[in-house]
C-alpha cells in the first residue's frame, strides 16, 4: 500500500507541476490543504506539505524565469529575512548544534511560506481558492479530532492525523475563522451552503479538543470577523449574517450537548474551563516553563542560547516553550526578539494603514484583524513561531489587505459581499 501511494504521487507530480505553472494559486491551495495533515502524510520520511512547498517554490521560480515575471516582496519580507538570518547565525553559539542544524531547514522553510504565498496569490479569486483548501482540509481534521476524543474518552492525550491534540485543535480553529471569511467573500448559494455545513463541523472540532487557548483565539477571531460591518463609517451591523452565524453556533452546541459529549465529557470540559479562569493548574504548567525561560534568558540576554535550544536549556521537564516570545527570547536573545516583533509590527502596520485609509473596505480590516487576533493568542500559548500555520497566517493578512481592502462597497449594509477585483501587487 505504501509503495502504491508513493508510485501514485510520483505519477501525479507532472500534473501538479503543470497546474501550479498554469495557475500558481493552486499551489497555495495545495499547501493549505496539506498543512492540517502534516503529521500523517509523508513521502520518503518527509512531510507532504514540506515537499509541496519545495515543489511550489521550484515551479514558481521556473515560471518567473520562463515568463519574465516579477518577484513580489514587501517590508515584512525584508524584516522576515533579517529575523531568519539572525536565527540562523545563532546556530554558531548553540552548545549542541547537531540536532539544531537538522531542524534549521524546516524553520527557514516555514518562514519562507510568507514570501511564497505573497507570490502565488495574485488576486482576490486566487485568495478564495487558497482559503477553500484550508477550510475543506480543516473540516476533515475536525471530524478526526472529534472521533479521536470520543473514542478515547475525551483524554487530551488523544491525537488526530498524526498531530498532538493542541495543534490539531488550533488548525481547526483557524479553519473556522477562514470559513467565516470565505462565507463573506463568496456569495454563491452552493458555496455558502457548503461553508455553513463546514462551519458546524469546524465549530464542534474547535470545542471538543478541550484546548483553552484555541477557545479564546476562536472566540476573539470570530467575534472580530463577524462584527466587521460595524467598523464601517455608518457603523451598521449586518444583522443577517449575525443571525446566520448565531444559528450556526446554536447548532454546534446543540450537537455537542446531545451527541458528542457524554456525562464524563461534560465533566472534563467543565474542569478545563474552571481551571482556565482560576489558573489553578498554572495554565497547564506554562507559568513554570516561562519562569524557567526567563532565568535562561538572563544567562544570555542579547545573543540567546541558539536556535532550537529551548528544550535543552529548560529544566522544567525539558518541555517546549509554549510561548513564541519566550522561545524567541531564549533561543535568539533580545536581538532576535526585536526582529520578531518588527515582523509582527509590520503586519499590524498594514492593518493600521487600512484602517486609516479613506474609503477602505472595513470587512477586509475585520478579516485581517480576526486572523491576527487568533495568531497572537496562539503565540502566547504555543510556540507558534515554530509552526507553519503562523507564517502562512501572516501572509493571509497581507493578502487580504492587498486584494480585498479597496472600496467600502465590498460589503453593503445588508452584509452581502460583492466581487471587487484588486490591483496586482506593485512592489517587486
Amino acid at each position: 500500500m505504501r509503495t502504491l501511494a508513493i508510485l501514485l504521487m510520483i505519477l501525479a507530480t507532472p500534473g501538479l507541476v503543470a497546474i501550479v505553472f498554469w495557475r500558481p494559486a493552486f499551489g497555495a491551495a495545495l499547501i493549505l490543504a496539506l498543512a492540517p495533515f502534516e503529521g500523517a502524510l509523508t513521502l520518503g520520511g518527509q512531510s507532504a506539505v514540506k515537499l509541496a512547498t519545495v515543489l511550489c517554490i521550484g515551479v514558481f521560480l521556473l515560471r518567473t524565469i520562463r515568463t519574465g515575471g516579477s518577484f513580489t516582496i514587501d517590508s515584512t519580507t525584508r524584516l522576515l529575512a533579517l529575523f531568519l538570518l539572525w536565527a540562523s547565525l545563532s546556530l554558531l553559539w548553540n552548545r549542541d548544534p547537531t540536532d539544531a542544524v537538522s531542524e534549521w531547514d524546516s524553520f527557514v522553510l516555514q518562514g519562507c511560506l510568507y514570501v511564497l504565498f505573497l507570490n502565488l496569490v495574485r488576486s482576490r479569486d486566487d485568495l478564495k481558492l487558497a482559503l477553500w483548501g484550508h477550510v475543506l482540509a480543516g473540516s476533515i481534521l475536525a471530524a478526526s479530532v472529534t472521533h479521536a476524543m470520543i473514542m478515547r474518552d475525551f483524554a487530551r492525550l488523544a491525537g488526530a492525523a498524526g498531530l498532538g491534540i493542541n495543534l490539531a485543535s488550533r488548525l481547526v480553529g483557524l479553519s473556522l475563522i477562514l470559513c467565516l471569511i470565505l462565507y463573506q467573500m463568496d456569495a454563491t448559494r452552493l458555496a455558502r451552503s457548503v461553508l455553513l455545513a463546514a462551519a458546524v463541523l469546524l465549530g464542534i472540532g474547535s470545542v471538543v479538543g478541550l484546548s483553552r487557548s484555541t477557545w479564546l483565539g476562536v472566540i476573539l477571531g470570530v467575534a472580530v470577523v463577524a462584527m466587521g460591518p460595524a467598523m464601517r463609517t455608518k457603523r451598521r451591523i449586518a444583522t443577517k449574517q449575525l443571525l446566520v452565524w448565531s444559528l450556526v453556533g446554536c447548532a454546534v452546541f446543540l450537537i455537542l450537548a446531545n451527541w458528542v459529549f457524554d456525562a464524563h465529557g461534560i465533566a472534563k470540559i467543565a474542569q478545563r474551563f474552571r481551571a482556565g479562569y482560576t489558573l489553578s493548574d498554572s495554565a497547564s504548567g506554562r507559568f513554570d516553563i516561562w519562569k524557567e525561560g526567563f532565568e535562561r534568558l538572563a544567562e544570555a540576554p542579547f545573543l540567546g542560547h541558539g536556535l532550537h535550544s529551548f528544550t535543552r536549556e529548560n529544566v522544567y521537564n525539558s518541555k517546549g516553550a509554549h510561548n513564541s516570545f519566550v522561545m524567541v527570547s531564549v533561543e535568539t536573545g533580545l536581538i532576535g526578539l526585536v526582529f520578531f516583533l518588527l515582523v509582527l509590527g509590520s503586519t499590524h502596520r498594514e492593518l493600521w494603514l487600512l484602517f486609516r485609509r479613506e474609503g477602505a473596505a472595513s470587512p477586509a480590516l475585520a478579516w485581517g484583524a480576526g486572523i491576527l487576533a487568533f495568531l497572537l493568542v496562539s503565540s502566547m500559548a504555543d510556540s507558534a513561531v515554530n509552526r507553519k500555520y503562523f507564517w502562512y497566517g501572516l501572509s493571509l493578512i497581507t493578502l487580504i489587505v492587498r486584494h480585498c481592502g479597496r472600496g467600502d462597497e465590498l460589503l453593503p449594509a445588508d452584509g452581502e459581499p460583492q466581487d471587487v477585483q484588486s490591483a496586482e501587487p506593485v512592489e517587486a
